[in-house]
């Protein structure tokens, strides 16, 4: 029973040690053998995260399957003869679903259904909206109806090549990376992009913002105001950024950024100069604490330093004694000893043997 209780102390106290472990972000070096000594060092004193540890959203299968069994029941309605039927189940579908299928990464779904949409329209002698819907199907990357299966007036309101029109896209704040149709690119608002006829899913990102996905119409100026982002939305806008190549690590504010999304005590930026490295650890705050210099080949050496392991460390300002190291280390060991004796003193007890005297 003793023993019992002598290793729950130990282990709560081993459970406390690894809690106060500080989790830092560590954006790793390029150089993939500074990268591996640094991590080892770090893996002694601190729970090291990446910037991977940032979850993406989790994608809706929803609206794809429902999209996808819209197109099927609309396609058998057509082949009964009944067009009229099969457009309302594909605009009952646009309506529902377009815009969660303008954001998802393959917008082929969207496509498909403007496709019917069109084919739909064209078999009920509406020339005008069939050809514009039809527009914006090829301008989502939808080829020809299939000439096997319609007939050839249906073919021929299929829109052919047709030269770019000039589309403004406007942000506030500015600086949003834009992606058109799910292929990402490096311009950022404010930005003038040549766009075929019809109609485009555009997509906003910018670090620290909730991404945006709308469905614009080729020549049209867009302007429009971009989130805020915090807690879970800020992780899944940074995830999505990292996802399409253009959350940019480099930036110091992005870092920031990373660790308030995950929820983080901290990071540690790695400067290389020339011969040397350059340790530098911050608070949640971004304001810096320590910082460690020396040789790459030393790793243990500038870890050591960045904790203070060396030597006294004076704590950040602001900071508590609660959140030093050697506090609870001493707390442990005054915990362990009281314990031990307390034990000790117990076990004495019982083993003490009374006499009674007998007249």
């Amino acid at each position: 029973m003793r023993l019992a209780f002598l290793v729950i102390v130990v282990s709560s106290l081993a459970s406390a040690a690894r809690a106060d472990r500080p989790r830092l972000l560590l954006v790793r070096p390029a150089d993939p053998a500074l990268a591996r000594s640094l991590s080892s060092a770090l893996a002694a004193r601190a729970t090291i995260v990446g910037p991977e540890r940032l979850e993406a959203a989790s994608s809706d299968a929803e609206p794809a399957r429902r999209a996808s069994e819209a197109i099927q029941q609309a396609e058998t309605l057509y082949g009964d003869g009944r067009p009229d039927e099969a457009l309302e189940v594909i605009r009952a579908a646009l309506a529902r679903d377009a815009r969660a299928l303008a954001e998802a990464a393959d917008v082929s779904l969207l496509a498909r259904l403007r496709l019917w949409e069109g084919i739909c329209l064209a078999k009920s002698g509406r020339e005008a909206d069939a050809r514009a819907a039809l527009l914006a199907a090829r301008s989502l990357g939808s080829g020809p109806p299939d000439p096997l299966r319609f007939p050839p007036d249906v073919q021929a309101l299929f829109p052919g090549p047709a030269p770019p029109l000039p589309t403004e896209i406007v942000t506030n704040p500015a600086g949003a990376f834009i992606e058109v149709d799910g292929i990402p690119g490096r311009q950022r608002t404010p930005a003038r992009i040549d766009l075929a006829p019809g109609d485009h899913v555009i997509r906003l990102r910018r670090a620290g913002h909730v991404p945006l996905a709308l469905i614009v119409l080729a020549g049209e100026r867009v302007e429009v105001p971009l989130e805020r982002a915090a807690g879970p939305a800020l992780g899944r806008a940074l995830a999505g950024m990292r996802d399409a190549g253009v959350l940019d690590l480099d930036d110091l504010d992005t870092r920031g950024l990373i660790v308030g999304a995950l929820g983080l005590d901290g990071r540690i930026d790695v400067q290389v100069e020339g011969r040397r490295v350059v340790l530098s650890r911050f608070d949640p705050r971004g304001h810096r604490v320590a910082r460690s210099s020396g040789s790459p080949r030393d790793a243990e050496a500038l870890v050591g330093a960045l904790f203070g392991d060396d030597g006294p460390r004076r704590p950040p300002a602001g900071g508590s004694i609660f959140g030093r190291w050697w506090f609870w280390t001493a707390v442990g060991a005054v915990a362990v000893t009281g314990a031990v004796v307390g034990i000790a003193v117990a076990t004495a007890e019982e083993d003490t043997i009374s006499y009674v005297p007998v007249d």
